[in-house]
């Protein structure tokens, strides 16, 4: 979605070969360690609240969920949006940098 159909061939298709250009590989790169810290620090904080409660994993995965969506419905009534400092603020850290570069 960011790129014509000029520069998605360039940056982002497969040549011939199979081999995908080197802003693709670092694009899939930065998202694949962008999931893994997501996850890791999921884990950890679930975990961190089954030791401290002695919730079922389960449960407390169930809750984060719950209270993320909660959040999110929170910010999407809100007027953020129309903030546009803070919309690009939140942006630039949602993009990965080399989307942004």
């Amino acid at each position: 979605m960011s790129f014509d159909d000029e520069g998605f061939a360039k940056h982002m298709a497969a040549d011939e070969d199979g081999r995908f250009p080197e802003f693709y590989q670092e694009y899939v790169k930065e998202i694949i360690e962008r999931v893994e810290t997501n996850a890791y620090n999921e884990f950890e904080f679930i975990w961190e609240e089954h030791v401290k409660t002695g919730k079922r994993t389960t449960d407390l995965t169930l809750e984060l969920s719950e209270a993320m969506n909660d959040l999110f419905d929170v910010v999407l009534a809100s007027k953020l949006f129309d903030n546009e400092n803070v919309k690009r603020n939140v942006l630039k850290e949602y993009f990965p940098k080399t989307l942004l570069e």
